[in-house]
């Protein structure tokens, strides 16, 4: 239920379904962004993932071992907000999907088009956030499912896709009519109509999509959890050792003290790509798989990231994404070369609480039976 047990595959990107997918200087660049973006995030699950004392006691002088000793204090306790965003605006969005056509031998139709500009205008307004709550041991510790609590929430212009689970029991709940109303995507008359012939065997869906609460059948839950726990190796360790990660990234980082509580960290892409891979021989990253990353990104490549810490602990991660676009991959294709010259601002933005999140149980409106959660899961 932590962030360390979150399998992240560096090497893996599956990029489908986006704008313009026939030109391949794009999927580089996808591809490019996704890997400084997972780089970025095993720092956040380094939060969770290391052990430590609960008093943070003074902060060293030296920059690195203050970040390290900030990133091995936070996420020791029982509650946990981490906030997921993008710090950026719609005009420069669409300035990255312009320059990123700009490669493509054909303009993209009219479809194309409006997708990127829907896309442009979600990207600064989602959010993603997780917050826990354990009613047993730490967070990092706690390997029980049913002592902790959980609130996922996936929004646009806060609009949410939310996810409760507590006690041992699942709620859901989608703001169908908000959703619609900021994305431009659809209308809640459209989704009604879509769903209508489902809704009649299936009446749960009907207050889903009028924004209500609706429960999961709690035996059928309780069910699945037991057989998650007996499937898993008791002794299985994480999939990435969020500790060596943290350790990999801060070994090939320059840190310097901006000011008072602000670090800046300066990762030397093409070092800490191979050192991640080396973390684990037997996971999918594979060093070869390294090699041929780094074979598409530029000497001297760096990851900027600035770090907050107050009271000892990591509070914000704030990722330069688009000095990855414009200076990570290499210029010989229209796209690299008008990335590096296009004037955007794109940064992924973490921000962490402590403070007890206070998950309560909602009211449902309705319960998903057994039957349909079994082929929900089972994706018919």
């Amino acid at each position: 239920m932590t962030l360390r047990r979150v399998r992240i595959k560096l090497g893996k990107f599956h990029l489908t379904n986006y704008p313009n997918d026939r030109n391949p200087q794009m999927r580089k660049m996808v591809a490019v962004s996704a890997a400084a973006s997972a780089s970025a995030l095993l720092l956040v699950a380094g939060c969770s993932g290391t052990t430590g004392g609960t008093n943070p006691g003074p902060v060293s002088a030296d920059p690195k071992t203050a970040v390290a000793d900030a990133f091995t204090q936070t996420g020791q306790g029982k509650d946990s907000t981490v906030t997921f965003k993008f710090d950026t605006t719609e005009a420069d969005v669409q300035k990255v999907f312009d320059a990123m056509n700009s490669g493509s031998s054909s303009t993209p139709n009219p479809s194309t088009q409006q997708t990127m500009k829907s896309v442009a205008k979600i990207i600064p307004l989602t959010t993603f956030k997780v917050a826990t709550h354990s009613n047993g041991d730490s967070l990092n510790a706690e390997k029980d499912p049913n002592k902790i609590d959980a609130n996922v929430n996936i929004a646009v212009d806060g609009k949410p896709i939310e996810f409760t689970w507590l006690a041992s029991r699942a709620f859901l709940r989608a703001d169908v009519q908000g959703l619609g109303q900021a994305t431009g995507l659809f209308t809640i008359d459209q989704v009604k109509m879509y769903t209508a012939d489902s809704a009649r065997t299936m009446p749960w869906i009907t207050p889903l999509v009028e924004g209500k609460w609706v429960e999961a059948d709690s035996a059928s839950v309780k069910q699945m959890i037991q057989k998650a726990q007996a499937s898993a190796a008791p002794s299985a360790s994480p999939s990435i050792d969020p500790k060596k990660a943290q350790a990999a990234i801060l070994d090939n980082s320059e840190v310097t003290k901006v000011s008072d509580g602000t670090y800046k960290v300066v990762t030397d892409a093409k070092k800490v790509i191979p050192a991640l891979a080396a973390i684990d021989p037997n996971d999918s990253f594979t060093d070869q798989k390294a090699q041929d990353a780094l074979k598409q990104i530029k000497d001297g490549a760096n990851l900027d990231s600035t770090v907050t810490i107050a009271n000892g602990k990591v509070t914000k991660i704030d990722v330069d994404l688009a000095d990855v676009l414009r200076t990570w991959p290499q210029s010989t294709d229209k796209t690299a070369q008008a990335l590096a010259q296009a004037d955007f601002k794109l940064n992924g933005v973490a921000e962490i609480n402590e403070d007890n999140p206070n998950i309560t149980a909602p009211q449902p409106a309705a319960t998903i039976p057994a039957k349909d959660l079994q082929g929900l899961t089972q994706g018919r």
